[in-house]
């Protein structure tokens, strides 16, 4: 069997070499081949052959290329090989214009769709983890159970209190009721209105620890106490300027409902849009027995209504079974038969609260892994048709 050089050396220098050299190049090189046969071993002639067409794509100072007449191949350096590399790879661009400028658009359109998607999905991804006590805080619900099971995403008024106050592994439990459909006026002092908003979102009832379990910069107030005394509110940036304009809220005064005064005892920044629990107006609990009326204290000590959500913050090496250990405990203590059969407290990691459908998770891990294999054929996908391309090209 005749020998033959390596055929991965020819398709270099196809792919390296000028067109109009190309014939004579590979000529040269073949008979050097043919002669080291002869002189030495097949292998040692496919050896010499790979040399030389790395010595015409590499070239040093002082040498010829491959043996190669010098006229022919003058002795260029590090730029000239560069700049020949360059002018050879638009060459073939320009020669395939067509196949090119499809692909450069294709590939463009890809990449940019599957930059949008990932950045999507990071940022969904990133909803509720923020907070500096994020991997040890849950959000507490109930599940129903009758002839089917019903999620809710609340559990009866006194559990939060409980928690915090019974169990020495939870840091920190806060109860925080939304509210919905609610008026909220700005008075004038003189009996009259000068605003009226009607709010249907964006506000909720709250006790002073949510700003243990949840990161919340201050502007004014303090933290501590601000939520404690009944009729008090915290107002966001946002909601500060949208009641009283430019001027200072602290200590100014709201209608809610027509019936409640409150008074603002504390300004926040803005929350981030990253967050499933985006309030603008935390309204004290203590205020909750008021706003019920008649019977709002029997009702705030109801295990048999579920009214409130529940957060809480374990203390650093607690684990996640002794809080799941703790419910049927409390459920024994607190609960008649009737409710201890219907009712099933369970906790559900912070970070997962936009993603649990059943509770009312808007964005589910499946369709985010579904975004993320969409992104990913988008950017793979052009790439791939491209070298296809260019190799049924060549």
């Amino acid at each position: 069997m005749t020998p033959t050089p390596p055929r991965w050396a020819d398709r270099l220098l196809e792919w390296f070499c000028a067109p109009h050299l190309l014939e004579e190049v590979q000529g040269d090189l073949f008979e050097r081949f043919q002669h080291d046969v002869q002189r030495f071993s097949s292998q040692k002639a496919r050896q010499q052959y790979v040399r030389g067409v790395l010595g015409f794509l590499i070239p040093r100072r002082g040498q010829h290329r491959a043996g190669l007449p010098a006229d022919l191949y003058p002795k260029p350096d590090l730029t000239d090989m560069l700049q020949n590399f360059v002018n050879i790879s638009l060459r073939n661009l320009w020669r395939n214009r067509r196949i090119t400028a499809v692909n450069i658009a294709g590939l463009s359109v890809g990449l940019a769709g599957g930059i949008m998607l990932f950045l999507l999905v990071t940022y969904l991804f990133s909803f509720d983890r923020y907070h500096a006590n994020a991997d040890r805080s849950y959000w507490i619900v109930t599940d129903v159970h009758h002839e089917t099971v019903q999620p809710t995403d609340a559990t009866p008024r006194p559990l939060g209190e409980v928690l915090r106050r019974d169990y020495p592994f939870v840091e920190s439990a806060v109860r925080l009721d939304n509210i919905f459909g609610r008026v909220i006026s700005v008075p004038d002092g003189k009996g009259r209105f000068l605003k009226k908003f009607e709010e249907s979102r964006n506000l909720c009832f709250t006790e002073p620890q949510f700003f243990d379990v949840f990161d919340t910069q201050w502007l004014d107030g303090n933290k501590k106490t601000a939520l404690i005394e009944p009729n008090t509110v915290v107002l966001s940036e946002r909601y500060a300027h949208k009641y009283f304009g430019h001027a200072n809220p602290m200590g100014r005064v709201l209608r809610f409902d027509n019936k409640t005064d409150l008074t603002v005892t504390g300004l926040i920044r803005n929350l981030p849009s990253n967050t499933k629990l985006r309030y603008d107006a935390l309204i004290s609990y203590a205020t909750v027995p008021v706003v019920l009326g008649e019977g709002g204290s029997r009702e705030m000590q109801s295990w048999g209504n579920i009214g409130s959500m529940c957060f809480l913050t374990l203390r650093e090496g607690t684990p996640f079974m002794q809080l799941l250990n703790a419910f049927p405990a409390i459920q024994k203590k607190y609960l008649n038969a009737e409710q201890a059969k219907t009712l099933e407290f369970c906790a559900i990691p912070l970070g997962e609260l936009d993603h649990d459908p059943v509770h009312g998770g808007r964005t589910p891990r499946p369709i985010l892994y579904s975004l993320i294999i969409v992104g990913l054929a988008l950017v793979v996908a052009p790439v791939s048709t491209s070298s296809t391309s260019l190799r049924l090209r060549h």
